[in-house]
């Protein structure tokens, strides 16, 4: 029998690449909770936000799961999210698409809710979601808007407003620092007139309450006033 060092290296090579290939899936595969022990949930987001199958989900900073099918339903994106087991969280728990690195990676991030009575089980469906605003997508958005404005309106409005202050410029400043001083004395007055109505408040509120009192002082005051009056009229002894 030949020792291993004596046999065809071709062979050899064919062993130990086998070899390494086995033990770099093996690798991948724990690292990826290929042999974890999970219970799966859905999220319904409103888009992907560049999330992929893969990624990992977070609790409280700490990796509990991973990111597995991501399906469009309706106008929305569910995606599926494998939770290690014994990571247990609450029934109106919020999933957000978290941007991790500059380089555009991102994670699922499971956080808040109280809902303890009623634990998130397998097969739930999580509906409070949060998905990241893009710097693309703002482009995307603004581009369009900016190529249908009125270029020529805009650049109008902006001569009219430049012939109107043409050599107006320390009255401009003046009014605006007006303006400020008047906004200053609103908001120190703001204290003294609170205090105002809720004195008048409580006057209004007292008079509500004393009414019949009131009016039978009234009542009192016009007794008095016809017993005066009678006496005027009546021819003195």
């Amino acid at each position: 029998m030949k020792a291993f060092t004596e046999r065809n290296p071709v062979t050899i090579g064919v062993i130990v690449v086998a070899l390494i290939a086995a033990g770099t899936t093996a690798a991948l595969a724990l690292n990826g909770g290929a042999l974890k022990d999970r219970y799966t949930v859905q999220a319904r987001f409103s888009d992907t936000a560049g999330l992929r199958s893969g990624d990992k989900v977070r609790v409280a900073g700490i990796v509990a799961g991973q990111v597995g099918a991501i399906r469009e339903h309706d106008g929305r994106v569910d995606v599926s999210l494998q939770i290690d087991k014994g990571v247990e969280l609450p029934g109106d728990v919020r999933a957000e698409v978290v941007v991790e690195t500059l380089l555009g990676s991102k994670h699922v991030r499971l956080s808040g809710g109280s809902d303890w009575r009623h634990p998130l089980a397998a097969r739930d469906v999580i509906t409070d979601t949060i998905t990241p605003t893009e710097v693309l997508d703002v482009g995307n958005t603004g581009a369009p808007l900016l190529e249908e404005t009125d270029a020529a309106a805009i650049d109008d409005l902006l001569g009219k407003l430049e012939r109107v202050t043409e050599g107006q410029r320390g009255n401009v400043g003046e009014i605006v620092d007006g303006l400020n001083r008047l906004t200053r004395a609103v908001n120190a007055r703001q204290a003294e007139a609170r205090r105002l109505i809720r004195s008048s408040r409580t006057v209004t509120s007292t008079l509500a309450e004393r009414d019949d009192d009131l009016l039978r002082a009234l009542d009192d005051v016009n007794v008095v006033l016809d017993g005066l009056a009678e006496r005027r009229r009546s021819p003195g002894p």
